[in-house]
């Protein structure tokens, strides 16, 4: 579902953890889409975006920076400069279109001036909030693979598995035209309660083995879902990711979030 929230010619502007407060005869305004916040503003001589997208921190040249600036090098030409940077956990494309290259310096007062707070819920105290202890049981040999309850728990998508508030839809089968890095890559929906606001944190490995769960992009050990902005309603969320099968087996997903933590066991034959 589109969510779209917009504040149109404020010199306050301010949505989704962005604020700034714009220089004399500059307007603006925030947006929020799809969860992602933009915040365009223009002047008399130079206008600016600042675009989250959801590549992760540190890749695709979105590098850490404690300062919202754009350098001479970010230049392209005489009238536009470009700049991918990570903010507080959140990474955003910075472009200026400028009268000419001098105009550079106001956009930077206008950017020195912008505060990004971190995602709902993911700042480093509320991560090792959710940081709790892996408890996904060894299953013994011959053991048999308890799967998690299947429901229609969540509305508009297929069968879900667990209990909630976070359900994961594993769809297709293991198939060898869908490899990734020597594991099979399984399309995998995750379906989140409306009822339920703040940060998630999902892993999970192995019963009946050593392996270990995957999710991809990234081939990373843990997936974390941040919670919702406060401009955000009370809506389902749905986010589409990829789980990492090393080898058929029985697995388990383990969610963990501000008031529970599940375990959603399945198997892959």
């Amino acid at each position: 579902m589109l969510r779209l929230l917009t504040i149109v010619a404020a010199a306050h502007p301010h949505a989704a953890g962005i604020s700034v407060t714009l220089p004399e005869a500059w307007e603006g305004h925030v947006s929020l889409v799809r969860g992602q916040a933009a915040l365009e503003a223009s002047g008399q001589d130079a206008s600016l975006r600042l675009d989250e997208v959801g590549n992760r921190p540190g890749t695709s040249g979105f590098a850490p920076t404690r300062l919202l600036v754009l350098r001479p090098r970010d230049l392209r030409g005489t009238q536009l400069a470009i700049r991918r940077v990570a903010v507080h956990g959140r990474s955003f494309v910075v472009t200026a279109d400028l009268r000419d290259p001098s105009a550079l310096a106001r956009v930077n007062e206008v950017l020195s001036r912008v505060l990004v707070s971190p995602p709902p819920g993911l700042s480093r105290a509320g991560r090792e909030r959710l940081e709790r202890p892996l408890r996904i049981p060894r299953l013994g040999a011959g053991a048999r693979c308890e799967e998690s309850r299947a429901s229609h728990a969540a509305p508009n998508v297929a069968t879900v598995l667990g209990s909630g508030p976070a359900y994961p839809v594993l769809s297709g089968s293991l198939s060898e035209n869908a490899v990734v890095e020597g594991a099979y890559a399984v399309k995998t929906l995750w379906a989140v309660s409306r009822a339920y606001r703040a940060a998630l944190l999902i892993r999970g490995r192995r019963l009946d083995g050593e392996a270990v769960l995957r999710l991809w992009p990234g081939r990373q050990r843990r997936l974390w879902w941040r919670g919702l902005w406060p401009e955000e309603r009370r809506t389902w969320r749905y986010g589409a990711t990829t789980t990492l099968i090393p080898r058929r087996g029985c697995y388990a997903f383990q969610v963990d979030g501000a008031t529970f933590s599940r375990r959603i066991v399945f198997a892959v034959s």
